[in-house]
């Protein structure tokens, strides 16, 4: 019985279809966007391959331009629910030791849950990252979210993943963090002594969402 750990170098993170037609609609947008956007700092930090969807983009519009999503390792557009087409499929089969799915995006009962139970039935992982994934009512977000973990979907929030993912992993970019984060207060603000261990997953979460972690 697997019991949801995650790791880099056995993660795929999925982004799906987060597109600027349903900004208007999607309960939580601005939140889920913002989520969504440290999940792919996180994967561009931590070397975690990004696979990205757009349901319909000629008439649904392409991935919201908040959103940084160069360098994923696919890109493609799709008209069926599942972000299982084709090109994901061979991504699957390419990489057998991947175990584990991140998923997130819109909607939360439709393209997300379908996703979700697609990668289960191919006996991955799933965690579906549940602060940056939506739909246009909260009944139908909650009940999605009822539905996937019944079916095996492990549920996470952003904050919880990136710790989970970094662990004691620390890139090469947060090196300067400390440094940097004392020149911002000149000299005036102590250093937390989180900043103390070379390996820290708190850092990591400061690197990437500094304006929640000022000291």
């Amino acid at each position: 019985m697997s019991v949801g750990r995650v790791a880099v170098g056995r993660t795929a993170m999925f982004c799906c279809d987060l597109q600027d037609k349903f900004r208007p609609s999607i309960r939580h947008f601005p939140a889920v966007l913002s989520n969504a956007n440290r999940m792919l700092q996180s994967a561009k930090i931590l070397e975690i391959p990004l696979l990205v969807t757009e349901q319909y983009p000629k008439g649904l519009g392409e991935t919201c331009n908040e959103l940084d999503i160069s360098g994923c390792s696919i890109r493609c557009s799709k008209t069926k629910f599942s972000m299982v087409v084709p090109e994901v499929e061979s991504f699957i089969k390419e990489h057998p030791d991947m175990k584990s799915i991140v998923l997130f995006g819109i909607e939360a009962h439709v393209c997300v849950q379908t996703t979700a139970l697609d990668l289960l039935s191919k006996g991955l992982d799933v965690h579906v990252v549940v602060d940056a994934t939506s739909s246009r009512t909260d009944t139908d977000r909650f009940f999605a979210f009822q539905r996937m973990r019944q079916a095996g979907v492990f549920l996470t929030t952003s904050e919880s993943m990136i710790l989970g993912l970094a662990g004691g992993f620390l890139p090469s970019p947060l090196q300067a963090a400390p440094e940097d984060h004392q020149n911002r207060g000149r000299g005036h603000q102590k250093t937390p002594s989180c900043y103390s261990s070379p390996c820290c997953s708190f850092q990591f979460l400061c690197f990437l969402d500094r304006s929640r972690f000022s000291f």
